[in-house]
C-alpha cells in the first residue's frame, strides 16, 4: 500500500526536506513528491510503502524527540545555558567530555527561562565537547561547539588587494607543463612585493592520480589532501640535483618541450614525466633508511591519510578501479581483502603517502615564501562544495555522504534547466552523529596552509539542492543544513588556524543568507557584472559593502577581455547554447554595457574620455574596485594577462578545453618591470590600496 502523502509531508519536514521554494525568477515551486521521496531514501528513511513510512516516521520523530538539541552553540569561554525538552524532573545530571578526553562531571538544577526549562553549565573554552544529559529515566547526547563569536580576520583593519591564480594555469621557464607549488610560491612572492595581501587559488583538492581525465579541481577524490601533480620535483628537500639529472636524461628533455610549450595543460603527460621522476626518488628516498619527518606526517593525518594512499594505490593496481562508484571491485575501505592488499603492496601505498607529505610540506614553504617577501596575509584556497561519488572522501567513509544524489542547483537565468553537478554532498544527519568531527577535519585540512578559506557556493552552510537518481535537475529538491553548527565550526576553526574565510553568496540566496553569515564574520563575494541597479546601470564604488571580496568576475566568467570583445558569447553559440537571434541581442546589450562601464569610469573621474577604448580598460575597472569601501578586492591573473577565453564554461562538457588553459603570459612576463602586474599595483595604490599607511576611499 502506497504511503499517505500526508505523512510523507511530515516526513519531510522533520527530515528537513523544503516542500517548496522560490526560484531566480520569483515563482514559488513546489517541490515533487518523487524528489521527496528519493531524499527520504537517500537518508536511510524510505517511504514508498505505508508500511516503511510508518517506520520510518518513528524513527525521525525519535531523532528529534530529544531532551536537548544535538547540537548546542556556545560563546567561548562563557557559561552555556542549554534549552532541555519537557523535563520531567527538577535537576540534570551532565557529563562533558573535551577534546583531549579530559571530563567534567557535575548536577546541575533545572532553571526556567522564557516559560522552558534550561540547564546552565560550566564556562567552556574554545573546542567542541561531548555533552551526555540525564533527567530522570531522559538521556540524550548532544555536541557543544564552543566558538568565537566572529571568524579571525586581521588586527588591523584597511582595504587590501590580491590576486587570484588557476593554479594549473600558472607558466614559468622551470615548471613541466602545469602550474606547480614553486610558481605558486614565486607568483605570492611578486604580488607581495608589490603590495598585494593574498594570493587565491582555484582548488588544490587531491584529483585521481590513476586517471587524469578527471581534471576538474571543483569534482575532486578528495577534499582532505593535496593532488601531486602541484609537486615541483627538483625541489624536494635533499634530492634537487637528483631530479635535474632525471629529467635531463635522454628522451625525457624531448618529451618535456612538447608539453611546456602548449597552450593547454595536458594532464596525463605532465603526470607521466613526473610520476617517472618521482618514483626514482622515492627509491633512494627508501634506501636512505627511515625519515623521521615524513612518519610523523603519517602519525598526524592518521587514518584519513592512510585510507586515501590506500584508495590511490587500490585504483592504481587495478588499472582505475570501477569508475563513477565507491569501492573496487566490491572492496570498502575497511574489508578484510582491502586490508590484504595493504598487506600485500605496503611500498605501493607508502608511495602514496609520501606524495602526499612532499605536497603539504611543498605548499607550506610557497605559503612562506609569500609571508617572507611581506604578504601580510598569504594564500587564499578554495573549498569545494562537494566531492567526486567516485572519489577516496566518498570510499573512505560512505555512510557520511547522501549516496544517490548529486548537488545541483534549480534552473535560473544562466541555466534554465537546473544544473546537475554530479558531486555528493555530506549528511546532516551523520554531522549530527559524528559531533561534526568530519566537517570540522574537513575545514582544518583546508585552512592547514592558508590565510583565507573561499566556501565555493557558500548556500551549502543552509541548503543544498539534491536531484534523486533518474530525475532531471529541474525536479530536485532543497535539503537544510546545520547551518548554526556548521557556522561555529568555521568561527572555532578560522580562529585557531588565523585564517580569513570567505563565502561565495552568488546565486539565489535564502532568505537573509549573506546578513547572517556576515554576523559570524564570514565575508561575501560581490562581481563587477553582477552589481547592478534596477535600470542596469552598474553601481558606484560607493554602494559596495565593506565586509565582501570585490572582483570583476570569477572563473565561471568570461575573463574581461572576453566579454569587452563579447567573446563568450560568440563562444556561447559555438556551444549552443544560445542561437544566432540571441546572440544579436546579447551583442547589443554588450555594447550598451560597454557604454555603462565607461559612463561610470568618467563619473569617477578615472577616464577622461567618453570614448569606448578598445582593449578592454583592466587598470581603470581595477581602480574602480578599488575606490570602493570593500576591505578586500581580487584581480584574476587571467585578466592581468588579457587573457581572452575563460578557465570554465559551465554546462559545456564536451569541447570546451575547461580547466585545461594555461595563462598567455609567463610569472616572469607578468611580473617584469612596468608590466601587467606592476600596471594593475599602481592603479591599486591609486586609490589607497595595499601599503599599511594607505589612505581612505575618500582620500584622508
Amino acid at each position: 500500500m502506497a504511503a499517505r502523502e500526508e505523512d510523507v509531508r511530515e516526513m519531510a519536514k522533520l527530515a528537513g526536506i523544503a516542500l517548496g521554494y522560490r526560484d531566480a525568477f520569483g515563482h514559488l515551486v513546489e517541490t515533487p513528491l518523487s524528489a521527496v521521496l528519493g531524499l527520504l531514501d537517500a537518508l536511510g528513511f524510505p517511504g514508498n510503502e505505508q508500511s516503511a513510512a510508518r517506520e520510518s516516521l518513528r524513527q525521525l520523530k525519535a531523532r528529534r524527540d530529544l531532551i536537548a538539541s544535538r547540537f548546542i552553540i556556545a560563546d567561548a569561554d562563557e557559561a552555556p545555558l542549554i534549552p532541555l525538552r519537557n523535563p520531567v524532573a527538577d535537576q540534570v545530571e551532565w557529563r562533558v567530555v573535551g577534546e583531549n578526553g579530559d571530563m567534567i562531571d557535575g548536577r546541575s538544577p533545572i532553571v526556567t527561562v522564557a516559560n522552558a526549562g534550561a540547564v546552565r553549565l560550566p564556562a567552556l573554552a574554545s573546542g567542541c565537547y561531548q555533552l551526555m544529559l540525564r533527567v530522570a529515566a531522559q538521556h540524550t547526547e548532544s555536541t557543544i561547539i564552543s566558538a568565537p563569536r566572529l571568524c579571525w580576520r586581521p588586527e588591523e583593519k584597511r582595504r587590501r588587494w590580491g590576486l587570484t591564480a588557476p593554479a594549473y594555469g600558472l607558466v614559468s621557464a622551470d615548471n613541466l607543463g602545469i602550474g606547480d607549488f614553486s610558481d605558486i610560491g614565486a607568483m605570492a612572492e611578486a604580488a607581495a612585493k608589490r603590495s598585494a595581501s593574498f594570493l587565491g587559488l582555484s582548488p588544490l583538492h587531491a584529483l585521481f592520480s590513476f586517471d587524469r581525465s578527471w581534471i576538474s579541481p571543483y569534482s575532486p577524490s578528495s577534499r582532505l589532501f593535496l593532488d601531486a601533480i602541484y609537486i615541483d620535483p627538483t625541489k624536494i628537500k635533499g634530492f634537487e640535483v637528483l631530479a635535474r639529472q632525471l629529467l635531463a636524461e635522454a628522451g625525457r628533455s624531448s618529451r618535456l618541450e612538447k608539453i611546456r610549450s602548449g597552450r593547454l595543460v595536458s594532464y596525463a603527460d605532465v603526470w607521466a614525466v613526473k610520476r617517472s621522476i618521482l618514483e626514482a626518488v622515492w627509491d633512494v628516498f627508501r634506501e636512505r633508511g627511515p625519515s623521521p619527518e615524513f612518519e610523523d606526517f603519517r602519525r598526524e593525518h592518521g587514518e584519513a591519510l592512510e585510507h586515501h594512499a590506500l584508495f590511490e594505490a587500490l585504483a592504481e593496481a587495478q588499472n582505475g578501479g570501477s569508475r563513477g562508484r565507491s569501492g573496487f571491485n566490491g572492496l570498502n575501505a575497511r574489508s578484510d581483502d582491502t586490508a590484504a592488499f595493504k598487506a600485500a603492496n605496503p611500498e605501493l601505498t607508502a608511495f602514496h603517502l609520501w606524495l602526499q607529505w612532499l605536497a603539504d610540506d611543498q605548499l607550506a614553504a610557497a605559503g612562506n615564501r609569500a609571508k617572507s617577501a611581506g604578504m601580510d596575509l598569504g594564500l587564499f584556497t578554495d573549498l569545494a562544495v562537494g566531492t567526486s561519488p567516485a572519489g577516496s572522501e566518498v570510499w573512505a567513509s560512505p555512510t557520511a555522504f547522501l549516496t544517490d544524489t548529486s548537488i545541483g542547483v534549480p534552473p535560473d537565468l544562466l541555466a534554465p534547466n537546473g544544473q546537475n553537478w554530479g558531486l555528493r554532498a555530506l549528511s546532516p544527519l551523520a554531522m549530527e552523529d559524528d559531533g561534526m568531527g568530519r566537517y570540522r577535519a574537513l575545514i582544518a585540512a583546508n585552512m592547514r596552509h592558508a590565510a583565507g578559506i573561499r566556501i565555493d557556493h557558500a548556500f551549502q552552510l543552509r541548503r543544498l539542492f539534491l536531484i534523486p537518481p533518474g530525475l532531471p535537475a529541474s525536479h530536485g529538491a532543497y535539503l537544510t543544513y546545520p547551518m548554526d553548527a556548521m557556522l561555529a565550526v568555521l568561527r572555532l576553526e578560522s580562529n585557531r588556524a588565523q585564517c580569513m574565510v570567505i563565502g561565495e553568496d552568488l546565486g539565489t540566496a535564502p532568505e537573509n543568507f549573506s546578513e547572517t553569515i556576515r554576523s559570524s564574520g564570514i565575508f561575501g563575494y560581490r562581481v563587477l557584472f553582477f552589481e547592478r541597479d534596477a535600470a542596469r546601470e552598474f553601481v558606484a564604488p560607493g554602494a559596495y559593502a565593506d565586509m565582501v571580496l570585490a572582483v570583476i568576475n570569477t572563473h565561471d566568467l568570461a575573463t574581461f577581455e572576453g566579454w569587452w570583445h563579447g567573446q563568450d558569447i560568440k563562444d556561447r553559440v559555438k556551444y549552443n547554447i544560445i542561437d544566432n537571434d540571441e546572440a544579436d541581442l546579447a551583442s547589443r546589450e554588450r555594447d550598451a554595457d560597454r557604454k555603462r562601464l565607461v559612463a561610470l569610469l568618467l563619473s569617477e573621474r578615472i577616464l577622461n574620455s567618453p570614448e569606448i577604448p578598445e582593449r578592454a580598460p583592466t587598470a581603470a575597472v581595477a581602480r574602480l574596485l578599488a575606490k570602493s569601501r570593500s576591505e578586500l578586492v581580487s584581480l584574476q591573473l587571467d585578466d592581468v594577462a588579457a587573457a581572452l577565453q575563460p578557465q570554465n564554461m559551465p554546462g559545456v562538457t564536451a569541447g570546451a578545453p575547461n580547466w585545461r588553459r594555461r595563462l598567455p603570459m609567463t610569472i616572469d612576463e607578468l611580473t617584469q618591470t612596468d608590466g601587467p602586474l606592476d600596471t594593475l599595483a599602481d592603479a591599486m595604490a591609486a586609490e589607497g590600496r595595499g601599503p599599511a599607511s594607505s589612505v581612505g576611499p575618500d582620500g584622508n
